[in-house]
């Protein structure tokens, strides 16, 4: 039977046509944890362009003193060696990182073990070229200062090159995004400064990792960034705290130019009124910062409850382009939360992460769903029997949410990774796009001619919001034509044409239609092959 469109909407690559859908309730599709017999904490995860999922944080063992890691038995399949009787044995801390397939299976894991006693991944950029940079903080084994780290690898987690960048001072990188130009920006804390207290600290880097420049900004008292997202205008913005001489810790957002020229400053305290006069009960920070489509920003942290002084809400602010607030709320109960994460959704609202002891003496995840006006749509909370710390949380391909932290799973297994995917609820197979295709008419053509015309048919229930066709690994979604048909035929709502070059032998295609129900993935081979023909 012919499926029809609700809403004319189709959108090729960013461009947005038709009503937004009403706003999505969510369902859990997969639920994950990973580690050893001691401590393993997630600190960031990304989706890389193959649709699979990296996750980075720390892995903890023992190791004997002197030893190098990954000599002797591997403990937990990590290459701790362990400490034989006798011997001494110190704990150490290194960089493990995770792929995992869109189903939540892994592919692979690495250790990226170095000279360090304590080392951790705080942030995950995929480069162009399919590479990984890894940026975190290490610890050096002989001056015990904090140094930022860095790690290339490749699409199979090989490591191509580390290097560490610091000295005889506190330089922590603690987030990272890629500056647009084949480069990066990291942002963290560095006390190297005249005051030897820490600042905002921004680096960027070359697809090499040599330093091209850094700008430090603060107050007067300690200021820490943990957050960082690329602006439209090619500029930065960084989001954390200050924390000033009576202790009064404010949320803290500064942006900066493509060269890392300071342009402006905000602070906020308490529902984003001016930082102003003293009150010693204040302590909020920004953990978390997403640039959506028109520029403005979404922020999500925490601020300590009122009236208690050991409690904290979890507080989201949407501000302008120059970071002047649209609205700011705070969401709380009785007991602790607090904000960690927010994503734009594809619905035109905001999915924030936190994490919440209300309902027990643990804490759980807590994810919350706002409408852009700031007005909660529902919040659910996801945990088991221990603790469950929330670290952040993304959108996927697919129009789920990824979610991301550590549970403890026990005293004789310790903290593991925890990984939470949930997907659009309410929508079966019969929702997904349906992909006609026309050209070729057989899962397998051949052709003498060096390119091809592929040509499809879309029918859905829901609007489809992104069409893409990939060859191997190019994909090609900018020169695709869609061709609403009027009126509509059966089955075929509207049409999709576009001329592919061809490489010599098989040409692997893939097309990829996606809507509010998820994603419908059609594939099919091309053989070209070049025919030499005797000029008579």
């Amino acid at each position: 039977m012919a499926k029809h469109l609700r809403r004319p909407a189709f959108l090729l690559a960013a461009l947005l046509a038709g009503l937004a859908p009403a706003w999505a309730q969510y369902q859990a599709e997969w639920a994950r944890t990973m580690g050893g017999h001691m401590r393993d904490e997630a600190q960031v995860a990304i989706e890389t362009s193959d649709r699979g999922l990296l996750i980075g944080g720390f892995t903890q063992g023992e190791v004997m003193v002197d030893s190098v890691p990954g000599s002797g038995a591997a403990a937990s399949g990590r290459g701790f060696p362990y400490a034989q009787t006798g011997q001494a044995a110190e704990t150490v801390k290194y960089p493990w990182l995770v792929k995992l397939a869109p189903n939540g299976y892994r592919i692979w894991g690495r250790l990226l073990a170095n000279d360090t006693t304590f080392a951790q991944i705080n942030a995950l950029v995929e480069t162009p070229d399919k590479k990984i940079l890894a940026v975190g903080t290490v610890v050096s084994r002989t001056s015990f200062d904090n140094n930022l780290w860095l790690a290339l690898l490749d699409g199979n987690g090989t490591t191509l090159w580390e290097k560490n960048i610091g000295g005889r001072f506190t330089q922590k990188g603690l987030a990272a995004v890629d500056d647009g130009a084949g480069g990066f920006l990291v942002v963290g804390s560095n006390e190297n400064n005249a005051d030897m207290k820490d600042q905002f600290w921004f680096v960027s880097l070359d697809a090499s990792g040599n330093i091209l420049w850094e700008q430090q900004y603060g107050t007067s008292g300690v200021d820490v960034a943990e957050c960082v997202a690329r602006t439209p205008d090619g500029g930065f913005v960084a989001g954390g705290y200050a924390l000033d001489e009576d202790n009064v810790k404010l949320m803290q957002l500064i942006k900066v130019d493509g060269q890392g020229m300071y342009q402006w400053r905000q602070m906020y305290q308490s529902y984003g009124t001016p930082a102003g006069g003293a009150n010693l009960n204040i302590s909020d920070g920004i953990r978390d910062v997403a640039v959506l489509d028109d520029g403005d920003l979404a922020l999500v942290g925490y601020t300590l409850a009122e009236g208690v002084n050991s409690n904290y809400d979890v507080r989201v602010m949407l501000t302008d382009p120059q970071g002047q607030p649209r609205w700011d709320q705070r969401f709380g109960s009785y007991e602790s939360e607090e904000g960690v994460g927010i994503a734009p959704t594809y619905d035109g609202g905001l999915a924030v992460l936190g994490q919440t002891t209300a309902l027990r003496q643990y804490e759980d995840f807590w994810l919350l769903k706002l409408t852009r006006l700031g007005d909660k749509v529902f919040d659910k909370t996801f945990g088991g029997g221990n603790y469950d710390l929330a670290k952040g949380i993304l959108q996927t391909y697919d129009n789920g949410l990824l979610a991301y932290g550590s549970s403890f799973v026990g005293h004789n297994a310790g903290w593991d990774y925890a990984l939470l995917k949930l997907i659009p609820a309410g929508f079966s197979e019969e929702d997904l796009p349906v992909i006609g295709l026309v050209s070729p008419n057989d899962r397998d053509a051949s052709t003498e001619e060096p390119s091809y015309t592929i040509e499809f048919c879309l029918s859905a229930n829901e609007p489809v919001t992104q069409v893409s066709i990939w060859c191997q690994d190019t994909v090609y979604v900018d020169s695709a034509q869609i061709v609403r048909t009027d009126p509509p035929e059966p089955g075929c709502e509207a049409k999709v044409s576009l001329v592919v070059p061809l490489s010599q032998g098989r040409n692997r295609f893939s097309v990829q239609a996606k809507n509010i129900a998820g994603v419908r993935i059609e594939e099919f081979e091309v053989f070209y092959m070049l025919m030499l023909r005797p000029n008579w």
